[in-house]
């Protein structure tokens, strides 16, 4: 079981060493995977730099189609026991032990999936608001935009999102 940390991007070099800076001010490692389409423009290029120099323990190559498409294939691309915390290019760690805290976290609770509160920052780095984490999950909030969870701020363990995904693609041949 590992706790892997998924960033997916394309073209945002400024983006991706934002959240670079961020995985390596963490107090403990992350096990960092960045999926992004083999391209061969600058931010392909840096993250080969970053698989070789160690910082990245994975690149995954996707068509380059949008960030759910990406996201969706890490999640089948890594083990079902593993967890998984999207952090795609720009997000940051709230703090220097979060990877840490949730690390510790995932090794001991039951549940399949966890959530926590976020920071809302603008494109200047100024943090506009804080949002603590709702003390109950309701799908209303998440609509609406009360009281939500913020996918920065939610970690799955693979199998359950796995399953989920192919519940989902199921049902769509049903019709």
């Amino acid at each position: 079981m590992d706790l892997l940390v998924v960033t997916a991007v394309k073209n945002d070099l400024r983006g991706l060493l934002e959240t670079r800076k961020s995985i390596l001010d963490q107090s403990i490692d992350p096990h960092w995977v960045i999926v992004t389409p083999f391209d061969f423009s600058e931010t392909h290029r840096a993250c080969l730099e970053f698989l070789k120099l160690g910082q990245v323990n994975r690149l995954i190559q996707d068509d380059g189609h949008g960030v759910y498409s990406a996201m969706n294939k890490a999640i089948f691309e890594s083990e079902g026991t593993d967890w998984i915390w999207f952090l795609n290019a720009g997000d940051e760690f709230a703090a220097r032990n979060s990877y840490e805290i949730v690390k510790s976290t995932v090794a001991k609770i039951e549940s399949r999936w966890l959530y926590g509160g976020h920071f809302l920052g603008s494109e200047s780095r100024k943090i506009l608001g804080e949002f603590k984490s709702p003390r109950a999950f309701k799908t209303s909030n998440q609509l609406f935009a009360r009281k939500y969870i913020s996918h920065q701020a939610t970690i799955f363990q693979v199998g359950f999102l796995q399953e989920s995904l192919a519940n989902k693609n199921r049902r769509k041949e049903l019709y």
